[in-house]
């Protein structure tokens, strides 16, 4: 079954992200700043690769200011982490980018996988290929060193058609999108048919996503 992220359940995640701030004190705020110096990266580089201000970004690790839950998302993906580390219901962070021998490349069907040679790319293990942002499909034996975000588990398979390229997205009033994401649930919450605008793509729930990060936080695919 495909889910939906609705608005009640944004503004659950939301306050559970706030509670959990309050809750757990200078220990969410470690987990912040942890994993962050977990990626040998100093509050400026961080924030700018966020696209937010260094000042943003001191707030959220000191608890002044709690993160939006796309903001808690884009944590996780640049420092390798689970949400659940960010949050403090994990101790320690997971080891979210190990690499993948070649014989488990078929089990992660339908997931997104870092590629040393083509950067972000979705596993096709019917036809045993990776499927690469511009379309193009690359054989598992030519897929260099390939790293994983977590052990796989069930999720609705990939739409049968290539990704759309970044340039024919205006030529779609309606896509269905397939975020790029080491959340699981939150991969399979936001997935769905998203109407193109002239910067960003939207759904009926109101979540958004920036044609400016096309094929690094989402790919595209014809709605039929």
């Amino acid at each position: 079954m495909r889910l939906m992220l609705c608005n009640e359940q944004l503004k659950t995640f939301a306050s559970d992200t706030i509670f959990a701030a309050k809750k757990g004190g200078d220990r969410l705020a470690r987990q912040y700043k942890n994993a962050r110096k977990s990626k040998k990266l100093i509050v400026k580089d961080a924030a700018s690769k966020l696209d937010i201000s260094p000042s943003t970004l001191s707030a959220w690790e000191s608890e002044r200011k709690a993160p939006s839950i796309e903001s808690l998302e884009a944590m996780a993906d640049l420092y390798q982490v689970s949400t659940d580390y960010l949050l403090g219901r994990e101790e320690t962070p997971p080891a979210t980018s190990l690499p993948l021998p070649g014989e488990l490349l078929k089990i992660y069907h339908g997931k997104s996988v870092w590629s040393s040679d083509f950067g972000w790319v979705l596993v096709n293990s019917i036809k045993n290929v990776l499927v690469c942002v511009d379309g193009s499909l690359v054989p598992f034996d030519n897929a260099g060193s390939v790293y994983v975000a977590q052990p796989p588990f069930y999720e609705a398979s990939l739409p049968d058609s290539k990704p759309l390229s970044k340039p024919d997205l205006q030529n779609y009033g309606k896509i269905w999108l397939e975020p790029i994401s080491h959340d699981t649930e939150l991969r399979e919450q936001l997935r769905g048919t998203y109407r193109v605008y002239e910067h960003w793509v939207e759904n009926n729930f109101g979540n958004r996503f920036s044609l400016d990060t096309y094929g690094v936080k989402w790919l595209a695919f014809s709605n039929k």
